[in-house]
């Protein structure tokens, strides 16, 4: 799987897990990276168009982790994880 915006990084790992708060640290880095209004918008209705586990998988099929997470984030084997491979059904 390619990441869209992998130059896009966000913490994820040890924050806030609320929906919200996800939501806003990755938009506020698109905005940071100047991913189009366009590209912001689309991911914010994809994000949102479904459930919490929706909303992870949009995240990681979107943009990368950040430098601290980066084992986790960038090298997990997604095929090993239930949230992101229910898409793939």
């Amino acid at each position: 799987m390619q990441v869209r915006h992998p130059h896009v990084r966000v913490k994820l790992v040890g924050e806030d897990g609320n929906a919200f708060s996800i939501l806003g640290r990755v938009s506020q880095a698109m905005k940071r990276e100047q991913v189009s209004e366009a590209e912001q918008k689309a991911f914010m209705d994809e994000a949102q168009s479904s459930d919490y586990n929706n909303l992870l998988r949009t995240v990681y099929q979107w943009i990368a982790g950040d430098e601290d997470s980066d084992d986790f984030w960038n090298h997990y084997e997604r095929v090993d994880c239930d949230i992101c491979s229910e898409g793939d059904e």
